[in-house]
């Protein structure tokens, strides 16, 4: 046996945290990619945003932000999602079955 006292006990206890840490560090990055993942596929299910956060555990306002900036600019099928439901839901160009009336603002008439 290698006798472990001294600077060398010193140097193993430093590469035993370095390595814990790393696997920490990783193990979390994981983890984080797992959740950011199963965000993205649920909005692509149709899952809405508090469905989502009471899914995942991220707050909403965490979801969005996933959403935002790293996965729905990524994923051509949320925005082909969001068309059909709108196109499911006119009547209209300018109605909808729940705002009926003319959605649509002139400018013109405004000024």
């Amino acid at each position: 046996m290698i006798p472990t006292s001294g600077p060398l006990k010193v140097a193993l206890k430093a590469e035993k945290d370095r390595y814990a840490q790393e696997n920490k560090d990783l193990a979390e990055t994981i983890l984080a990619t797992v959740r950011g993942t199963a965000v993205t596929r649920l909005a692509i299910a149709g899952a809405t945003v508090p469905e989502i956060a009471a899914i995942t555990g991220h707050s909403m306002k965490e979801v969005g932000s996933i959403l935002d900036a790293h996965y729905m600019h990524r994923d051509p099928a949320l925005s082909e999602a969001a068309i059909r439901k709108l196109e499911g839901k006119t009547i209209s160009p300018n109605q909808t079955p729940d705002c009926p009336g003319d959605l649509v603002l002139n400018l013109g008439e405004m000024l």
